[in-house]
């Protein structure tokens, strides 16, 4: 029924809207708020109706009237399938800058990178990969280690929270971000709040990155 009012209203269909933040910095720049479109396919193919590879849409609320802003399309990964942005899932927003963080383990067949996180000027409107991680595809006591799935196709590992913690621990530029290795599977990782309930046994990391621009 939501979908066949939507479709009747003529209005966009969102595909997995999975995060949203806002820009830092003056109050003109807070009323900037980003997010995601992750996007979803049918056996690697496109739904009609939704983006299958990604977006990231930008909107610009009116000062003087909550009601009224604007809609403009920031980063699209469906003009450029498997090269470019890849199911964008987390957005971290700073004064000057849209880190995008990919969930790339939908195994689309086109793709032709790992996750990345993505920068995103806002002045330029340019987007760039910004960090990307190292598998070690060809590295049998790696895998071994850290690959007890015998998955090899990209996007097995995604960015998940990007934060920036400057002001929390007093260094400047200073940033975390989670990271999913859906590969690093080992029973020491089960029921790890305790509460019996949860399967799932793979390993995670927080790392700290310092020196980001802002």
């Amino acid at each position: 029924v939501i979908n066949t009012t939507v479709n009747n209203l003529g209005a966009i269909r969102f595909s997995r809207v999975e995060d949203v933040d806002y820009r830092k910095g003056s109050a003109n720049n807070n009323r900037e708020v980003y997010f995601t479109a992750t996007g979803q396919a049918t056996s690697n193919a496109p739904v009609d109706g939704y983006t299958m590879w990604g977006r990231v849409y930008k909107l610009k609320m009116d000062a003087n009237d909550p009601l009224k802003g604007t809609l403009e399309l920031a980063v699209e990964g469906d003009s450029t399938p498997g090269t470019g942005i890849i199911n964008p899932d987390n957005l971290c927003v700073t004064e000057n800058y849209v880190y995008i963080q990919e969930d790339g383990d939908s195994y689309y067949a086109a793709a032709q990178h790992d996750s990345y996180i993505w920068q995103y000027s806002i002045a330029s409107k340019q987007n760039k990969p910004w960090l990307n991680m190292n598998h070690k595809r060809t590295d049998a006591a790696w895998n071994e280690a850290y690959n007890q799935s015998g998955e090899m196709r990209f996007g097995s590992w995604e960015f998940g929270a990007m934060e920036d913690i400057s002001d929390i621990i007093g260094v400047p530029d200073t940033f975390t971000v989670n990271i999913h290795p859906h590969t690093w599977q080992k029973d020491a990782f089960l029921n790890a709040d305790g509460s019996g309930t949860n399967t799932n046994k793979e390993g995670g990391q927080t790392v700290i990155i310092r020196n980001v621009q802002r």
